[in-house]
């Protein structure tokens, strides 16, 4: 592992909640799974169809971290929070035995778990759902977005944003995108510099796009008044210090961002994952924030360490909501 990534597993077993992961049937999470519980890392609680069978084919012992899924329990709950859209006894029980992540997210919102992390085998749609309707968005944020840590060979970290989630935020949505992002930031020992891209820098063009960056940096600006936040800059001059003295010389910070918050989802989805595959750039994620607890979603083509990481990942990220 990188430098970075053995900064977050030490962080996370510096931790260790208690993450639930409802897809224990899938060989890779139960792998990863019982090595973060092993390592310290988390106290993983794992359920799943087979997971008895799947825990054998790979000599893992299991009792420690494997459940059976309360579902019936949550039944009541479930009902109750969601009854304001139609939600009835019949129509959570449904809800609940059909998709594992509902199950994983109730455990987060009775306290049984302090995160949760799902994805390898279930789409996005699948995971994010039930979080968004069981967990939901902290008080304190508009909306949950989500956001990739990215790790050159240099050991520069660089947080991209909003790269899997919203489509076209608003510039309000956009500039609550950038207090999340330098948050979370912080939450992994970077010092935020925030970067507002757009595809011009400054005034040396006009429109629309241009109007909705300038007003997602004026407002975020205003909310993060001791962080340094630009924009709109090009990536270009947000990540190069020679590039930003010819075009953004107005801003001292210019050229030194690990925070990147993109306009759109399309153009962060493809920047990151362009950023990735061509530069072989580590990357983490995609992480949520902006959610009344941890959850966070995973790639289904994950590898054994990706949900490792994740796991410690997540972990971390439950730093931030113990008082």
């Amino acid at each position: 592992m990188t430098s970075f990534a053995n900064a977050i597993v030490a962080a996370a077993k510096k931790i260790r909640p208690r993450i639930v992961l409802p897809e224990g049937d899938d060989i890779r999470v139960l792998s990863a799974a019982a090595k973060a519980h092993a390592d310290g890392i988390a106290d993983c609680i794992v359920f799943g169809n087979q997971i008895i069978a799947r825990a054998k084919e790979l000599n893992i012992r299991i009792p420690d971290f494997a459940v059976s899924p309360p579902t019936k329990k949550f039944i009541a709950p479930l009902t109750k929070l969601r009854a304001h859209k139609g939600m009835d006894e019949s129509r959570a029980a449904k809800m609940l035995n059909a998709n594992a992540a509902a199950v994983a997210a109730m455990m987060v919102r009775e306290k049984l778990a302090d995160g949760m992390l799902a994805g390898a085998a279930m789409s996005s749609a699948d995971v994010l759902r039930p979080v968004l309707q069981i967990i939901g968005a902290a008080k304190n944020a508009s909306l949950a977005s989500s956001f990739f840590l990215m790790e050159a060979e240099n050991e520069t970290i660089k947080v991209f944003a909003d790269c899997a989630l919203n489509a076209r935020p608003s510039a309000e949505e956009s500039a609550d995108i950038a207090v999340q992002s330098a948050n979370s930031a912080r939450l992994f020992g970077l010092s935020p510099i925030v970067a507002m891209l757009s595809y011009a820098t400054g005034d040396s063009a006009a429109g629309e796009e241009i109007a909705r960056v300038r007003n997602a940096t004026e407002i975020a600006q205003a909310q993060m008044p001791d962080i340094p936040v630009y924009g709109p800059i090009q990536y270009d001059a947000a990540v190069s210090p020679r590039i930003a003295k010819i075009k953004a010389p107005q801003w001292q910070n210019a050229g030194r961002a690990n925070v990147l918050i993109f306009p759109d989802l399309a153009s962060g989805n493809i920047a990151y994952k362009a950023v990735q595959q061509t530069s072989g750039l580590a990357a983490i994620g995609p992480l949520m924030q902006g959610l009344a607890a941890p959850a966070n979603d995973l790639s289904r083509g994950a590898t054994e360490n990706d949900i490792y990481l994740a796991i410690a990942a997540t972990a971390v990220q439950t730093a931030a909501f113990r008082k």
